[in-house]
């Protein structure tokens, strides 16, 4: 029961990172959400701010939102169900 509810806690905390709202402060200096559609996401991301960024952006949010949780996991055979990704991606979903 604890490793899932730390899987579940786990999941939630990588999902706040907010991978947009850091690179457009870093590359521009400017914040993601007040400009464009006001989305922190990449397709946000390529439009303001450049496509490679909005690219690192989308392939950051994919790896950390969903493939780490999984594959921890994986790695530590743990008996848990495969959605840890979704307090992730619920996350993301409303911030």
């Amino acid at each position: 029961m604890l490793p899932s509810i730390l899987s579940i806690i786990i999941g939630y905390l990588l999902g706040s990172i907010p991978t947009a709202y850091i690179v457009s402060r870093m590359r521009k200096g400017i914040d993601i959400r007040n400009i464009g559609s006001g989305n922190m996401g990449g397709a946000n991301v390529i439009r303001q701010i450049g496509t490679h960024e909005g690219i690192f952006v989308a392939i950051i949010d994919v790896a950390i939102r969903s493939l780490l949780p999984v594959n921890l996991r994986r790695l530590y055979s743990l008996d848990l169900p495969c959605c840890l990704c979704l307090p992730g991606c619920l996350q993301a979903r409303w911030r």
